[in-house]
């Protein structure tokens, strides 16, 4: 039996996708499980050693639609945290042969006209005799792995799971010559992601005030501080510090888990490098502010939360159809200046990072 699962995401839910795929395969011997998706923040690269999914399938490219389409059939399933856009999900609901699973959460998050097309699309699988099985599954309340592993369960009649309690290790091999690219020796330096969400503007995203501060007090002088993430992440105060190593836009997908998998430790905001760094059984310190912890909080024991518990967050919570607002809504709404991540300063991090290395 083939299982499709859909990949249009950040990194970060790629890692939990995965990893209640790990956790499914160990009750469901017979299956084999296929990722695909745009591949547009390079999961497909960073998971390509780890044994979770047997096949990648990049559909942004008429080739992979066609390679995707012609598999054998069985399910194709879309996860809520990943639902297919438009312009591939017609040509998948029309053409495919597989049984197409989703939850009614989905359905529920498009809009009228978007719900009109996409029951159309149902009636016309059905008159050519494919199945469409909608699942009413999703809990907001609780975490991704089990939403993702529940939807899975429940479509081939295993018991779902209401608790999680690790995060499954990622399979990667890593290269410590990576190290040598950018003049760093292991486990002599510390990895710091102040920002997220590509660049744009985020509540999850650090104040560039708090950064500076963090920054001109760091005095862990044993430790270089690494900062890394996407290109437009950067900022030109940055350049203000010699000894800081500015790896933002530099990395590709090969030479991020390497670099934090040699690290001492990870200081980064919520998102896909925390995900990653618990993956690889790292220490992680996690600034935490607008987001519904039930959701998406880390998993791992030893990974170190900071934490304001304002009386309005978490405020960024998960989609629901009374309340359809995204990440720039939730910013840009915010009528305390986003106080939950200001709340956090340079003194709380270099306590718990003294915690770590003593």
């Amino acid at each position: 039996m083939n299982v499709y699962i859909s990949e249009f995401t950040g990194l970060g839910n790629s890692i939990l996708i995965r990893n209640a795929v790990k956790k499914l395969k160990k009750k469901l011997f017979n299956i084999d499980f296929h990722y695909f998706g745009d591949n547009k923040y390079k999961s497909f690269e960073l998971l390509e050693n780890d044994d979770s999914f047997k096949n990648f399938i990049n559909i942004k490219s008429l080739i992979g639609i066609y390679r995707l389409l012609k598999m054998p059939p069985g399910y194709i399933i879309v996860t809520s945290s990943s639902f297919i856009p438009f312009k591939y999900l017609f040509i998948i609901l029309l053409f495919s042969k597989s049984i197409f699973v989703t939850d009614l959460y989905n359905l529920k998050k498009q809009n009228f006209f978007k719900r009109l097309v996409l029951n159309f699309l149902f009636y016309l699988r059905s008159k050519f005799k494919r199945k469409t099985s909608i699942l009413d599954i999703t809990n907001i309340n609780l975490h991704e792995i089990i939403v993702n592993y529940n939807l899975i369960a429940k479509t081939f009649h295993i018991d779902q799971i209401k608790n999680i309690e690790n995060i499954d290790k990622l399979n990667f091999i890593p290269n410590n010559k990576i190290l040598d690219k950018f003049g760093l020796k292991s486990q002599k330096y510390i990895c710091f992601q102040p920002n997220c969400s590509s660049g744009n503007k985020s509540p999850k995203n650090w104040p560039d005030k708090n950064v500076l501060d963090f920054l001109s007090n760091y005095n862990f002088n044993d430790y270089k501080l690494v900062l890394i993430g996407e290109k437009n992440e950067n900022r030109d105060f940055y350049n203000n510090f010699s000894g800081l190593v500015n790896l933002i836009g530099k990395t590709s997908i090969y030479d991020l888990p390497n670099i934090l998998f040699y690290s001492k430790l990870i200081v980064a905001v919520e998102g896909g490098v925390v995900h990653l760094s618990e993956a690889l059984e790292k220490k992680v310190i996690c600034l935490w502010g607008p987001s519904d912890m039930r959701k998406n909080q880390p998993v791992r024991n030893s990974t170190e939360i900071i934490k304001y518990n304002l009386p309005c967050a978490p405020c960024c919570v998960a989609w629901t159809p009374e309340q359809k607002k995204t990440e720039l809504d939730f910013f840009y709404d915010c009528k305390i200046d986003i106080q939950c991540m200001r709340s956090i300063n340079y003194l709380d991090i270099n306590s718990k990072i003294n915690n770590f290395l003593s």
